[in-house]
């Protein structure tokens, strides 16, 4: 994440950079990322989020962003 590809512009300079390792998809009105997530005490995490139903691919998109971010905060 904030690296490359389709998540080259999410969470620039914040926790998920280079800790976010996924795979975006959509299709109308869905949008998902699924991958893997190093946390703050070095454990990887696989996850899946699939929004349904969104009104903006951007909603969703933060949506995951927000469960990225939470995934490898130190708290």
């Amino acid at each position: 994440m904030g690296v490359d590809g389709t998540l080259k512009r999410r969470c620039k300079g914040e926790s998920p950079q280079n800790k976010v390792f996924a795979k975006t998809g959509s299709m109308t009105s869905i949008s998902s990322l699924t991958g893997y997530a190093q946390g703050a005490n070095g454990h990887m995490y696989a996850f899946v989020i699939i929004n349904q139903g969104v009104k903006s691919a951007k909603e969703g998109r933060d949506f995951q962003d927000k469960v990225c971010k939470a995934l490898t905060r130190k708290y």
